[in-house]
């Protein structure tokens, strides 16, 4: 039996531990509540020595007790608590603990506090004898063992919004609605936001503290800056576990998320003490490459996907089809195999340490501290990025006197075009983030122009494996004229995304023509 999960909305509530058992039958659309059943949960939180888990509002357990007794992980999110289920086992089972891996790294779980809990459940169900609320009568006994941690018992009232509650659209109604209702008979606001945190209670004062990110003046050019490093890293860590999960898209984000923290920390260099941005850097890269191996093969699937739908069933026959897409899914596979690898590697974990010193301890120089020339070292920051961006684009631009037959001889040029398009826009999007300029339009345009040269260099991955796979295809006694067909449409498709984004490389310069006009006035 696999994980399981669920997402958990609900409302809770303090109670005096005299008040009468709490009474929802008033809801409006419940038409009847069951009587209380006695439950009796007990509860071990594991986390780290100093807390990783709990800081980032996430709870691991191990659970005894009730329907649903084993491990748990749950995270609170903005639509409610997400919880992750494995069953019952001594130890915290290696797929559950991947959920968590890039928060807590290599580092030792311990038990942190124990909850007991008399529970008296109840159902509500709608005339239809649907179950759309769950009622907990929680009386509850903790131990927090950490250091100077203490014993507690408290009672409190929970409310959640089943599945089904969820699924026909009412959870919100129907919690709100009981919130009248349980509020006229007692319940206050909770005086914690979850068990584990009452539990630990003052005790989690007391424990040592992760690096913390730095607090740098806002009107400091390093500002924008650290704050866009910091919105990536917790961005990597968020698209971590997702990524462990083969999800749609993660590979493509947590990839994009790994270049534009290497790209600011380069762009921004000037920034930060000599060579204290390359070791980050390198990392960095190693990551990226390893995504991207897994990306170029999602790119190719998708658009072999697209080509087949395009072409007639006569130029493209379905033993060839079959043959690329088995390929490409198992080189796929291949390449998502070694992702999990190295995100179970000490090397990924030192990365992410590294990126955590940075950011706690930044290496600031003299006059980044200095906030008498916060806006002109920025824009200068800026305009080295389109200066770099310009002498690609100069190299680049002799393919447009013969598009079709120079085109391979300029694609790994191309392709500098569009890394250093990239870099200029995560600039722009870092310095517009946090400060008056608005970079918004320039960004925008530097999205379209880095998309069109995206699909460009797309058909040049495509073209690659295409012809790979037909250099098989022949060993194995396949035909290979569907695959020639395929090659002959990326490379035509690959014609007409480059002269879209010589279109759009002149819509990134009046944008930044603009830009520079109204950062002038900013500097009168």
């Amino acid at each position: 039996m696999g994980l399981q999960r669920q997402l958990e909305v609900e409302a809770k509530y303090s109670v005096d531990a005299t008040a009468a058992a709490p009474d929802i039958s008033s809801v409006p659309g419940i038409t009847r509540v069951t009587a209380p059943e006695v439950v009796r949960l007990s509860a071990t939180y594991f986390d780290t020595e100093d807390l990783r888990l709990s800081r980032a509002k996430i709870a691991l357990r191990r659970r005894t007790g009730g329907h649903d007794e084993g491990w748990h992980i749950k995270v609170s999110t903005p639509q409610g608590r997400r919880e992750t289920h494995a069953p019952l086992s001594e130890d915290v089972p290696p797929e559950l603990l991947q959920e968590v891996r890039a928060i807590v790294r290599n580092s030792p779980l311990i038990a942190v506090a124990r909850v007991d809990n008399e529970r008296h459940l109840s159902f509500a169900s709608d005339s239809e004898n649907r179950v759309l609320l769950e009622l907990c009568d929680d009386h509850v006994h903790s131990v927090s063992y950490l250091e100077k941690g203490t014993e507690q018992r408290w009672r409190e009232w929970e409310i959640e919004a089943t599945a089904c509650a969820q699924q026909l659209g009412q959870a919100d109604s129907l919690l709100e609605a009981a919130d009248s209702v349980v509020r006229a008979q007692g319940a206050t606001d909770p005086q914690s936001g979850s068990k584990l945190q009452s539990a630990l209670g003052d005790s989690a004062f007391y424990v040592p503290s992760p690096p913390q990110p730095a607090v740098v003046d806002s009107s400091s050019p390093a500002f924008p800056v650290l704050a866009s490093l910091q919105r990536d890293s917790a961005a990597l860590i968020q698209w971590d576990p997702r990524v462990r999960r083969d999800e749609p898209d993660a590979v493509h984000q947590m990839r994009g998320i790994t270049r534009q923290l290497r790209s600011n920390l380069h762009t921004f260099r000037e920034f930060f003490a000599p060579h204290s941005t390359e070791k980050l850097e390198a990392k960095l890269k190693q990551l990226a490459a390893v995504l991207g191996n897994a990306r170029d093969c999602e790119v190719v699937k998708a658009r072999f996907r697209f080509i087949s739908n395009d072409l007639a069933a006569s130029l493209l026959d379905e033993s060839t089809r079959d043959f690329l897409h088995h390929g490409l899914d198992a080189d796929y596979a291949k390449a998502h195999r070694r992702i999990n690898l190295a995100l179970n590697d000490q090397r990924y974990f030192d990365l992410l340490n590294d990126i955590d010193s940075f950011l706690a301890y930044p290496p600031l120089v003299a006059q980044t501290k200095s906030t008498d020339s916060s806006f002109p070292a920025l824009v200068e920051s800026l305009d080295e990025a389109y200066a770099a961006m310009q002498r690609r684009y100069s190299k680049a631009a002799p393919c447009y006197k013969d598009l079709e037959k120079s085109l391979p001889e300029y694609e790994e040029t191309f392709h500098d075009l569009r890394k250093s398009v990239k870099k200029f826009r995560y600039a722009a999007d870092a310095i517009g983030s946090s400060t008056p300029l608005a970079t918004k339009k320039l960004v925008r345009a530097c999205k379209k122009l880095q998309t069109d040269l995206g699909e460009f260099q797309d058909t040049a991955t495509s073209r690659v494996m295409i012809h790979k796979a037909a250099r098989h295809a022949e060993l194995r006694g396949v035909s290979s004229f569907g695959l020639g067909i395929v090659y002959s449409y990326e490379y035509q498709r690959a014609v007409v995304h480059l002269r879209a984004a010589k279109k759009s490389y002149k819509e990134v310069s009046q944008a930044y023509k603009d830009l520079q006009k109204k950062a002038k006035k900013k500097k009168k």
